[in-house]
């Protein structure tokens, strides 16, 4: 640091040191330069033990006098963007993580830093950007943390594929719960369920309490379940299903999403009774739940309770005037209860809000059933 620049912020002008005799000059200099550095060290070491210990405001406070006294400190705006990216405070992080990089532009933690705050503000084109900028500078000690934030954000763009690239190479160096986490949204914004449940059955083992892991396990069974051919498969997909719902909802999560899974996987492993107290509760806390509804529809279905389905179903049509689910199902109740008529009314509801084979083969299945038996609608 230039020697005048020291002096002048401890408010010692040079010329007053000439005036005090050449002899007396350097040692001065020399007394001020340790009395400079001892305060840097402190408050570095300060804001280190600061950070460390999560306490962000102080530390912030600590590398803010920091750099407010040695402006050229790289390290120390580094710090200084760490801790407002921690309290969330982005445009400050972004700024100092900026001055960072250009008191030295040659650190890959400092391109890292600001990447990962344009990431925190859904900036993923400039993250991606400056990762790329960064890639030369990535060795064996920052492969790691290089992968993981570019997994991140091609995740964030629904670039599946090029974050499963990304965040399986991480994961290969390092096992974390978070990329395993991430990689398994990956793996499934694929269509590849069950390398997704892998991924968060491995992140479990890790990190056994950790919520947001047993809902996005939950998920991803319930998806395999209803995909799977074989009864017995779907039946064991499903009660694993349940019992990630369980964990879930075991640690006190906040809201009916517990609940809704739990519903919704009971419902799936023939749980019937349990399925109904859990949709209860969903619509309990939300009464326009409309998907609730259609399941407590199908469990009234399932224990043949056919007028109970159809009130559901029917509130489910109010709540949800455009989803062919609801129509759909209501024609087979009508079915049961031998409303031919009405069941091809509502397969041709079906069928007019979203075609399928499903509900054309729903059209052609009523209405021959209907011209076969001869029957007029109630």
């Amino acid at each position: 640091m230039n020697r005048d620049i020291l002096l002048f912020r401890r408010g010692i002008r040079p010329r007053d040191l000439r005036s005090a005799g050449g002899k007396a000059e350097r040692p001065l200099f020399l007394a001020l330069l340790v009395v400079s550095f001892s305060q840097t060290s402190a408050d570095l070491d300060r804001g280190m033990t600061y950070f460390k210990a999560g306490k962000h405001v102080e530390a912030a406070a600590e590398f803010q006098s920091l750099v407010d006294h040695s402006n050229g400190y790289d390290y120390g705006f580094f710090m200084l963007g760490n801790c407002f990216l921690k309290l969330g405070r982005l445009d400050e992080a972004e700024k100092s993580f900026r001055k960072a990089l250009e008191l030295k532009a040659a650190r890959f933690e400092y391109h890292h830093g600001l990447a990962s705050a344009y990431l925190a503000q859904r900036r993923y084109a400039e993250a991606l950007q400056v990762l790329a900028a960064a890639e030369t500078l990535v060795d064996d000690g920052s492969r790691y943390a290089f992968h993981s934030l570019r997994g991140f954000a091609l995740a964030a763009q629904e670039n599946w594929r090029d974050a499963v690239t990304d965040l399986e190479r991480s994961a290969a160096l390092k096992v974390s719960p978070p990329v395993l986490n991430q990689l398994a949204k990956a793996y499934f914004g694929l269509g590849a369920s069950d390398k997704a449940a892998q991924a968060l059955r491995q992140s479990l083992t890790l990190a056994p309490s950790d919520p947001q892991a047993w809902t996005l396990l939950a998920e991803t069974l319930l998806d395999q379940a209803a995909a799977a051919a074989g009864e017995e498969d779907k039946r064991s997909l499903y009660v694993e299903a349940l019992r990630a719902a369980q964990r879930f909802q075991s640690t006190g999560a906040p809201g009916f999403e517990g609940a809704n899974l739990v519903g919704r996987a009971a419902l799936g492993a023939g749980d019937i009774p349990l399925a109904e107290e859990a949709l209860r509760q969903v619509l309990s806390a939300k009464p326009d739940h409309c998907y609730a509804m259609i399941n407590l529809a199908k469990c009234a279905i399932a224990v043949e309770k056919w007028k109970d389905a159809e009130a559901r179903l029917t509130e489910a049509s109010r709540c949800a005037p455009k989803l062919a689910v609801v129509p759909e199902t209501l024609a087979f109740v009508y079915l049961k209860e031998n409303r031919l008529r009405d069941s091809l009314e509502a397969c041709r509801r079906a069928d007019a809000l979203q075609s399928t084979p499903a509900t054309q083969r729903c059209v052609r299945d009523a209405g021959a059933r209907l011209e076969q038996g001869g029957h007029r609608g109630e």
